[in-house]
Protein backbone atom coordinates (compact mmCIF):
# COMPACT_ATOMS: atom_id res chain seq x y z
CA UNK A 1 0.00 0.00 0.00
CA UNK A 2 2.81 2.31 0.53
CA UNK A 3 3.51 2.35 -3.60
CA UNK A 4 0.91 4.85 -3.82
CA UNK A 5 2.38 7.89 -1.15
CA UNK A 6 5.60 7.14 -2.82
CA UNK A 7 4.06 7.14 -6.77
CA UNK A 8 2.10 10.79 -5.73
CA UNK A 9 5.21 11.74 -4.06
CA UNK A 10 7.31 11.44 -6.52
CA UNK A 11 5.31 12.60 -9.63
CA UNK A 12 3.84 16.03 -7.98
CA UNK A 13 6.19 16.50 -4.82
CA UNK A 14 8.42 18.44 -6.76
CA UNK A 15 9.13 21.63 -6.64
CA UNK A 16 10.03 24.74 -3.66
CA UNK A 17 9.34 22.99 -0.37
CA UNK A 18 7.01 25.25 1.53
CA UNK A 19 7.34 25.61 5.38
CA UNK A 20 4.51 24.91 6.87
CA UNK A 21 3.37 24.87 10.72
CA UNK A 22 1.23 22.68 12.32
CA UNK A 23 -1.16 23.67 15.62
CA UNK A 24 -3.00 20.51 16.20
CA UNK A 25 -3.63 18.16 19.12
CA UNK A 26 -1.40 15.75 19.82
CA UNK A 27 -0.93 12.33 21.66
CA UNK A 28 2.11 10.92 23.95
CA UNK A 29 3.99 7.54 22.44
CA UNK A 30 7.05 6.10 23.28
CA UNK A 31 8.94 7.85 20.86
CA UNK A 32 8.06 11.48 21.99
CA UNK A 33 5.52 13.33 23.92
CA UNK A 34 2.37 15.34 22.41
CA UNK A 35 3.06 13.56 19.21
CA UNK A 36 0.50 15.58 16.42
CA UNK A 37 -2.05 13.96 14.69
CA UNK A 38 -1.68 15.91 11.73
CA UNK A 39 1.26 15.81 9.23
CA UNK A 40 1.54 17.84 6.39
CA UNK A 41 4.22 18.81 4.08
CA UNK A 42 3.80 20.99 0.93
CA UNK A 43 5.79 22.17 -2.17
CA UNK A 44 4.80 25.07 -4.82
CA UNK A 45 5.75 24.18 -8.52
CA UNK A 46 6.02 27.62 -10.31
CA UNK A 47 6.18 26.15 -13.40
CA UNK A 48 2.95 24.14 -13.39
CA UNK A 49 1.54 26.31 -11.26
CA UNK A 50 0.54 24.04 -8.67
CA UNK A 51 0.27 23.53 -5.09
CA UNK A 52 0.57 19.98 -3.88
CA UNK A 53 0.04 19.02 -0.48
CA UNK A 54 0.52 15.94 1.24
CA UNK A 55 -1.80 15.19 4.77
CA UNK A 56 -1.58 12.13 6.92
CA UNK A 57 -4.56 12.29 9.91
CA UNK A 58 -2.90 9.73 12.95
CA UNK A 59 -5.91 10.00 14.85
CA UNK A 60 -7.73 6.63 15.18
CA UNK A 61 -11.27 8.28 15.26
CA UNK A 62 -11.57 11.60 14.70
CA UNK A 63 -11.91 13.48 11.58
CA UNK A 64 -9.41 16.32 11.31
CA UNK A 65 -10.24 19.69 9.42
CA UNK A 66 -6.79 20.93 7.36
CA UNK A 67 -6.89 24.86 6.85
CA UNK A 68 -4.25 26.49 4.96
CA UNK A 69 -3.59 29.50 3.70
CA UNK A 70 -2.83 30.50 0.36
CA UNK A 71 -1.65 33.91 0.84
CA UNK A 72 0.79 34.73 -1.25
CA UNK A 73 -0.23 32.11 -4.19
CA UNK A 74 -2.91 34.43 -6.33
CA UNK A 75 -6.62 34.73 -5.50
CA UNK A 76 -8.00 32.67 -8.14
CA UNK A 77 -6.80 29.20 -6.60
CA UNK A 78 -8.88 26.18 -7.13
CA UNK A 79 -8.80 22.18 -6.36
CA UNK A 80 -7.05 20.35 -9.16
CA UNK A 81 -6.92 16.69 -7.64
CA UNK A 82 -7.82 15.37 -4.27
CA UNK A 83 -6.75 11.96 -3.50
CA UNK A 84 -7.57 9.77 -0.14
CA UNK A 85 -5.88 6.68 0.54
CA UNK A 86 -8.04 4.99 4.19
CA UNK A 87 -8.87 1.74 5.79
CA UNK A 88 -10.98 0.21 8.37
CA UNK A 89 -8.20 -1.97 8.88
CA UNK A 90 -4.44 -0.35 9.45
CA UNK A 91 -3.09 -3.91 8.42
CA UNK A 92 -5.00 -4.10 5.13
CA UNK A 93 -2.80 -4.68 2.34
CA UNK A 94 -3.15 -5.20 -1.43
CA UNK A 95 -2.42 -8.96 -2.74
CA UNK A 96 -2.98 -10.65 -6.09
CA UNK A 97 -5.89 -11.97 -5.45
CA UNK A 98 -7.51 -8.34 -4.46
CA UNK A 99 -5.42 -5.93 -5.79
CA UNK A 100 -7.36 -2.35 -4.85
CA UNK A 101 -8.45 -3.29 -1.05
CA UNK A 102 -6.05 -0.32 -0.20
CA UNK A 103 -5.78 2.23 -3.22
CA UNK A 104 -6.26 6.14 -3.64
CA UNK A 105 -9.79 7.14 -3.93
CA UNK A 106 -10.78 10.68 -5.44
CA UNK A 107 -11.58 13.02 -2.23
CA UNK A 108 -14.63 15.48 -2.26
CA UNK A 109 -14.13 16.89 1.34
CA UNK A 110 -12.06 19.88 0.18
CA UNK A 111 -12.45 23.47 -1.12
CA UNK A 112 -10.23 26.80 -1.74
CA UNK A 113 -12.08 29.63 -0.90
CA UNK A 114 -11.02 33.35 0.76
CA UNK A 115 -7.69 32.06 -0.06
CA UNK A 116 -8.23 29.28 2.65
CA UNK A 117 -7.61 26.01 1.60
CA UNK A 118 -9.84 23.43 4.01
CA UNK A 119 -10.27 19.88 4.24
CA UNK A 120 -11.63 17.12 6.45
CA UNK A 121 -9.36 14.48 6.88
CA UNK A 122 -10.78 11.34 7.58
CA UNK A 123 -8.99 9.30 10.84
CA UNK A 124 -6.30 6.93 9.98
CA UNK A 125 -6.17 8.69 6.29
CA UNK A 126 -3.25 9.84 3.83
CA UNK A 127 -4.29 12.24 1.69
CA UNK A 128 -2.45 14.76 -1.14
CA UNK A 129 -4.27 17.71 -2.40
CA UNK A 130 -3.36 19.58 -5.11
CA UNK A 131 -4.57 23.43 -5.80
CA UNK A 132 -3.83 25.05 -9.41
CA UNK A 133 -2.88 28.47 -8.55
CA UNK A 134 -2.73 31.92 -11.27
Amino acid sequence: TIYYPYYFASRFGRGTALNLSVDCPGYDSEHGDNVPYLDVSGVADEKGKTLTFFAVNRHPDKSLTLDLSLLGFGDKARIADHQVMTHKDLRATNTLADQTNVVPRKGSKSSVADGRLKADLPPHSWQMIRVAVS
